[in-house]
């Protein structure tokens, strides 16, 4: 009995110098990447991504790590040049670090048991090259679409409400940026007064409800946002574009809200772009490069009109509701397009 718990108190000893063998490791690399890469608290256009909120490699918290990112690099959150990324609890950590004016990008990654290091350049738009971006993918597996595409919308000035949007959704994409647009839009033009409020339809569903909701802060908790698919037989292209989704600013003094049916313009995204929707689909799929180049492509040529959300969206149709109305849209099985008087 005695000997068993002394074996099983070695084993415990060794597992806590195990996990500090790996933090430990990660912090040298850490620091050997700020070297590496000449950077110092005060050197400017330097951006770091990480993970660390939200990951526990081997049950292990890895928030401390954006101390330790912030006291080397200098990057911050009020500096708008320390960004993060989602991903569930039990990834591996990444820190990536990447100068904006040389390209050059250094990525630790720690899986609570191992830690390495990748090294790669981005400058410019070296990583819309599917040779070049099949390279990083070869390094960083799935995580090279969300490190390279974060990093790069920093380097070339997205501003940090659509960062926020593209970290809620651990990437950034065109979906993304058309939900940015979506948002911006409703805030112009549907500003909501003291005592009104937003919901949300995602119907159809993309990844631009991600940002739809970040930047109105809607949730399915709170019950401001519904996502459904379109119903049987109804169109999901409109004369001016895809419908993107339905929003109701809602009095609830009043009970009453008006709703908007909104349409995006891919046609003029692609243009924009210089793409077609066939390149979004590629021959291979997610083993070819080019299926993430061509979304890398797209979205850096979106970024110049971030502030002109009237060049991308259009309102197919105006509707006034009372609660009655509201409660059928919410319901299960509910064409909301139906309710505010869209005919098939």
């Amino acid at each position: 009995m005695k000997k068993s718990v002394f074996l099983f108190a070695v084993f415990l000893v060794f597992l806590t110098a195990a996990g500090a063998w790996a933090a430990a490791g990660t912090q040298d690399l850490l620091k050997q990447a700020v070297t590496d890469l000449g950077i110092d608290k005060s050197t400017p256009g330097v951006c770091a991504l990480t993970n660390a909120p939200y990951v526990s490699p081997n049950g292990e918290n890895a928030l401390s790590y954006v101390d330790a990112i912030q006291g080397l690099t200098g990057c911050s959150l009020g500096k708008g040049n320390l960004l993060f990324f989602q991903r569930p609890r039990n990834s591996p950590l990444l820190i990536a670090l990447s100068r904006e004016d040389s390209g050059e990008t250094v990525v630790i990654k720690d899986d609570g048991a191992n830690a390495q290091t990748f090294r790669f350049n981005i400058k410019g738009d070296t990583a819309a090259d599917p040779g070049h971006f099949g390279e990083i993918k070869k390094q960083l597996k799935g995580d090279a679409f969300s490190v390279v595409t974060i990093l790069t919308a920093h380097a070339k000035g997205a501003p940090n409400d659509f960062l926020k949007c593209c970290e809620h959704h651990n990437h950034y994409c065109p979906g993304v940026t058309s939900g940015y647009f979506i948002a911006r839009y409703i805030q112009k033009h549907y500003p909501a007064a003291p005592g009104e409020s937003y919901i949300w339809f995602a119907c159809p569903p993309w990844c631009k409800d991600d940002a739809v909701s970040t930047l109105l802060d809607l949730t399915p908790g709170k019950q401001n946002i519904f996502v459904k698919n379109m119903a049987e037989g109804r169109a999901t292209e409109g004369p001016d574009g895809r419908f993107a989704g339905i929003v109701v600013r809602w009095n609830d003094a009043e009970k009453k809200g008006k709703a908007a049916v909104f349409q995006f313009d891919w046609d003029k995204a692609y243009s924009l772009a210089k793409i077609t929707a066939r390149d979004f689909n590629p021959e291979g799929g997610k083993s070819n490069p080019a299926f993430f180049t061509v979304r890398v492509r797209s979205s850096w040529a979106l970024i110049p009109y971030l502030g002109e959300p009237e060049s991308f969206i259009k309102v197919f149709k105006e509707a006034d509701v009372d609660g009655k109305a509201l409660a059928r849209m919410k319901q299960a099985g509910t064409d909301p397009y139906e309710v505010v008087g869209m005919a098939k």
